[in-house]
């Protein structure tokens, strides 16, 4: 599904999960050694990336568990990343270096997200991959030149030109000629007879134009309704070719024959269990299949053992099939759930998907619902309420999930999807909730590069006088990263300088005032802080004094790059003040390395020396990496390299690559 990030390698990696699981069960010996694919993965991923993955495929908690030298994922890992498609990548690299070549092989690529797009570009152009085989199908009807499908194959064509090892290899596969379909029914027939079957073959090739699929269901059906059947007189299958002709003539396509297969089925209730089957996607697990049929109608006839009874019927026509050793089923064919999801009318079944989300939501416990989200969100989505906090706040939580995933165009549909269901009055009645879900659509808009709808999220939430300074910080970052990212950095400093001033920080407007205090604060920044006043240093707990630290460190950087160094004088000289008052934030590393960088415009190596081992000295304090990356390039680029042999701090520099990547 498109709607589902990553959801091309989520069944993937989900049928992987059960291999190694019932391979490590089983103890048997198997032509692949899953226990070395676990010491490798254990080897080449930390905790927190486990964890991060985790979020991805649920399943892989499950084998998390069996890996050496791993506990239980702390999901609040400081070292915790949020780029789950460079994380997967190495993931895929762990494997590959066990077992080679490493087949992938994926399936229906024209519905398939632009995060697995992604992820599949860079597994195949990736130099470190040697063994890589990676085999997918689509139908080039449904996939245009503008079809984001086609951009990638185009960008992966063009990127392994400079890749010696790799090859992109493209097979056109046509529908069946007549020539080809006369031999599938001869041989199917066990008939030698040319003029008997010929007429057979292109009626078969006129109504199914020769597509395989529709070919085969095709013939089955005409088996089915006896309409091709065995002679005994004669010992040889056969037909009325006119009576095929009349009985098929409303068979327009393989959805209306399989509509009409499925009606046909002795138990009218498989009819709705397959209903529901397509609710829940194209694969699912069959216990969200049994909790969702249990809860519909609320029969009390629906037990488990008459369940599996259908789904055994279900199964036996070829609808559905069973993976991951039973536990979970898929469509044969994505036209079987396109069958299964227009048996009813446009309205009917919309609401039907609503039902099914309803069901889900109420019945699901909470890792549950947090592993289902999208489809709930997704089925949900069909009501057919105005508006809906319920429904909106869904559309929030799978946004946030969506973004987590680094799937931002997914994250901005499920919020603009969101912002429909709000209430009219929504900034009275559910406050939090709009501000949570404008905030963050500002923010996903941004990251797209799509800054007038962003601008427009940013207005709605700006303009709400009774939205207090720190709620609307989100949105005052959103717009100087707009304004920075256009390179229109004085703006960006015009944001930062506008939120502080609310905070109590304001600049002087006179030049000589101004000046008189950046003389104090170069007086006060000369005595550097002693080692009893930073081993004391806790985090801050004011979210007010937290956020004007924030502010503070942007008002640096864009001071920096507007060249206004009196500014950036003033601001780091009251960034370090308020950081020795009130503790540090995960922005406030910074301040050390800018005193830092101010010293050594002074001359005063030693102190600039100090600050940046201030600086190095507080990472571990801080909460996440933030600012890790810049704090070590500063500290030992622009500082350290002046006092340090060059020997000893090159391999920083590499350090802060990987942690900035």
């Amino acid at each position: 599904s498109s709607n589902l990030p990553f959801s091309a390698v989520m069944s993937v990696l989900s049928q992987f999960c059960w291999k190694v699981k019932s391979s490590l069960a089983a103890g048997s010996e198997c032509l692949v050694n899953f226990e070395d694919i676990l010491q490798n993965i254990s080897k080449n991923l930390d905790i927190a990336e486990l964890s991060l993955l985790m979020k991805v495929v649920s399943d892989l908690e499950s084998i998390v568990r069996e890996m050496p030298k791993l506990q239980a994922p702390d999901q609040g890992h400081r070292n915790a990343k949020d780029l789950p498609l460079a994380t997967l990548q190495k993931l895929f690299r762990a494997m590959n270096e066990v077992v080679t070549p490493l087949v992938i092989v994926l399936d229906d690529l024209q519905w398939a997200d632009t995060s697995s797009l992604e992820l599949i570009h860079a597994l195949v152009t990736d130099r470190k991959m040697d063994g890589l085989v990676l085999l997918g199908s689509y139908r080039s009807n449904d996939v245009g030149q503008t079809h984001v499908l086609s951009k990638v194959l185009r960008l992966i064509q063009a990127d392994m030109k400079d890749i010696e090892t790799s090859s992109f290899t493209e097979l056109q596969i046509e529908n069946l000629d007549l020539s080809t379909v006369t031999s599938i029914i001869e041989n199917s027939l066990s008939m030698h007879q040319e003029n008997k079957y010929e007429r057979l073959a292109k009626l078969c090739m006129r109504r199914t134009q020769g597509n395989i699929f529709f070919l085969l269901a095709f013939i089955e059906m005409l088996i089915d309704e006896k309409l091709i059947y065995f002679n005994k007189e004669t010992t040889c299958w056969d037909w009325d070719i006119s009576m095929i002709d009349q009985e098929t003539a409303a068979i327009f396509n393989v959805v209306d024959l399989l509509q009409q297969k499925m009606k046909k089925m002795a138990d009218p209730n498989a009819i709705e269990l397959l209903e529901l089957a397509a609710c829940l996607g194209n694969a699912f697990r069959k216990d969200t299949l049994y909790l969702v049929w249990t809860n519909y109608e609320q029969n009390s006839s629906n037990d488990r053992e008459y369940f599996e009874l259908i789904m055994g019927t279900i199964m036996k026509d070829n609808f559905l099939e069973p993976i991951l050793n039973g536990t979970s089923c898929r469509f044969l064919h994505d036209k079987i759930q396109e069958a299964a999801l227009t048996l009813s009318t446009n309205e009917d079944f919309k609401k039907l998907q609503y039902k099914v989300g309803m069901l889900l939501f109420d019945n699901l416990d909470e890792k549950g619902l947090e592993d289902n989200i999208f489809i709930v969100t997704n089925l949900q989505n069909n009501s057919s309420e105005l508006s809906s906090s319920r429904i909106a706040n869904l559309n929030l939580l799978t946004a946030i999930k969506s973004q987590h995933m680094c799937s931002f165009g997914s994250a901005a549909n499920y919020i603009s999807t969101g912002i429909q269901f709000l209430p009219k009055l929504s900034w009275i009645t559910h406050p939090k909730l709009t501000l949570d879900i404008y905030s963050l659509g500002a923010k996903i808009e941004c990251a797209l590069g799509n800054f007038k709808k962003a601008e427009k999220y940013c207005h709605q939430v700006l303009k709400q006088k009774k939205i207090k300074l720190i709620d609307k910080a989100r949105v005052y970052l959103v717009q100087m990263d707009m304004h920075s990212g256009q390179g229109r950095h004085q703006e960006a400093l015009n944001v930062a300088l506008d939120v502080l001033k609310g905070f109590g920080f304001t600049v002087p407007k006179n030049e000589y005032l101004m000046k008189i205090r950046v003389i104090l604060a170069l007086y006060k920044m000369k005595k550097t802080p002693n080692k009893q006043e930073i081993e004391s240093l806790q985090l801050a707990s004011d979210n007010e004094m937290i956020a004007c630290m924030e502010f503070m460190t942007f008002a640096m950087k864009y001071s920096h790059l507007q060249g206004n160094k009196l500014l950036l004088i003033l601001i780091t000289s009251e960034l370090l003040k308020l950081i020795l008052q009130h503790g540090l934030s995960d922005s406030s590393l910074p301040a050390f390395v800018g005193a830092g960088i101010i010293q050594y415009a002074r001359g005063d190596f030693s102190s600039m020396r100090i600050y940046d081992e201030i600086a190095l000295s507080l990472l571990d304090k801080v909460p996440t990496k933030r600012t890790e990356p810049q704090t070590l390039f500063i500290a030992h680029n622009m500082g350290l390299v002046w006092a340090m042999p060059l020997q000893l701090i090159r391999h920083k520099f590499l350090e802060c690559y990987k942690i900035g990547m």
